[in-house]
């Protein structure tokens, strides 16, 4: 769910640069970054990661299950 650990570095330093994607697999639970990401990054929203927002401009996909 993109709450904790090395995947808030990684979106961090590559959640801006539209030659990324980001790829989720399974449930994002309401109110963590991944939902955020999720919801708003296809609009070209935004994230707040550790008190810092950081726009979306890699692309956003998700894998049903």
């Amino acid at each position: 769910m993109c709450a904790g650990g090395r995947i808030i570095d990684y979106l961090k330093a590559m959640l801006g640069d539209p030659r990324h994607d980001i790829l989720f697999v399974g449930y994002q639970a309401a109110g963590t970054p991944g939902w955020a990401i999720r919801r708003y990054g296809p609009r070209g929203g935004y994230v707040d990661l550790d008190g810092t927002r950081f726009d979306i401009r890699a692309a956003v996909h998700t894998l049903g299950g």
